[in-house]
């Protein structure tokens, strides 16, 4: 048995049962309604609940459950809600309150976590904000005070120290962050077979081999899936931090990396514009090194990076969801990850270069 198997009457009745008896504190509530967001990431499935408690409307509230075919070998839940426990508690940043963690797959066929539903809205993934949504019908002046908010909120979250989070600590295992995360993306290129390809061997090669020298004994904090629809707002102000599937103490730079890539993969990489008021990667840097109060390092090095674990992530993904991957990317050209490694290092690409590296600027 599990979830999919399950229709939302069914979910519900065990919901109703499991809410009494493991949050007996949030009163006796009984779930009305689930929905699940049609943008909502792949890693795992999101139910967002509406109850009615004993006196009227009862608290929103949030459950990631993990799946069956996982998009990540190690998938965490402790290590989630150890996150945001500890965001929470060490900074302003808004993150939502963990209720539970229930490993008992009986409930509903698998692992899951339950949170407080935040106020606000993440711009949507699918179809892209850049062409439609909520944030593409706002006004450019509001647009970029929502760019300057993500930012000024990553950077917040950056300038925490690891020494706040011991769970992340234990798992990285190693006194150099940045090397820990490298090594474990080699394992994940391993797992998932994309060292067949002769793109992906000679990539990791490269990233081993120019390793950043100044990365020793460094663990900074990365929040790993650093990207603008991974945060939810209310208007123009942040009301939420989410997602630590990637998370990480490689430090800032791997996640301005990513939110290169991240920007560039519906935008400047395939010639169409980004929406006006919203910085390009290469004003988001220096944003960030503004309210960071230092530079950007080795940030080439970082490119590739990015480009690394976004590919090894389309190969993954092509193997366990390859209908749910044909509805955001052509299915029939290479990902942007792979197309983005093959500018960066001058190695040749199976296939049309549809989406090439154009520089931070555009």
């Amino acid at each position: 048995m599990n979830e999919s198997t399950l229709d939302d009457a069914k979910i519900r009745t065990r919901l109703d049962a499991w809410l009494a008896t493991r949050l007996p504190a949030l009163g006796t509530l009984q779930v009305l309604h689930i929905d699940r967001p049609a943008s909502a990431g792949l890693a795992s499935d999101t139910l967002l609940l509406e109850t009615m408690a004993a006196q009227g409307p009862g608290p929103g509230l949030v459950i990631r459950l993990n799946r069956d075919n996982a998009l990540y070998p190690d998938s965490d839940l402790h290590l989630h809600a150890h996150m945001y426990e500890r965001v929470g508690l060490s900074s302003s940043i808004p993150v939502p309150r963990v209720h539970a963690v229930e490993l008992d797959c009986s409930v509903l066929g698998h692992p899951f976590m339950v949170v407080a539903r935040l106020a606000g809205r993440a711009p949507p993934d699918r179809p892209n904000f850049n062409f439609h949504g909520w944030l593409h019908d706002l006004t450019t002046e509001d647009r970029a005070m929502v760019w300057r908010e993500a930012v000024t909120t990553m950077s917040a979250f950056h300038s925490l120290s690891s020494d706040h989070f011991p769970e992340l600590q234990r798992r990285v295992g190693a006194a150099d962050g940045l090397r820990g995360n490298l090594d474990y993306w080699t394992r994940y290129g391993n797992w998932c077979r994309s060292f067949e390809l002769p793109l992906m061997r000679k990539a990791a090669e490269w990233l081993h081999a120019n390793l950043p020298s100044s990365s020793q004994s460094i663990l900074q904090l990365s929040w790993g899936d650093a990207r603008l629809q991974n945060l939810l707002f209310d208007g123009t102000r942040c009301t939420g931090l989410l997602d630590w599937d990637m998370v990480s103490l490689a430090g800032a730079e791997a996640d301005l990396a990513w939110w290169a890539l991240a920007d560039h993969k519906n935008t400047a990489s395939r010639g169409k514009p980004r929406l006006e008021g919203l910085g390009s990667p290469a004003e988001t840097i220096r944003l960030w090194e503004s309210m960071s109060g230092r530079k950007a390092m080795h940030f080439d090095w970082h490119l590739v990076f990015a480009s690394f674990r976004q590919a090894l992530i389309a190969v993954r993904l092509a193997e366990i969801a390859p209908e749910k991957k044909a509805n955001f990317e052509n299915a029939a050209e290479a990902p942007i990850g792979m197309q983005w490694i093959s500018c960066l290092l001058g190695i040749p690409l199976h296939g049309e270069l549809t989406q090439p590296f154009v520089g931070l600027e555009k």
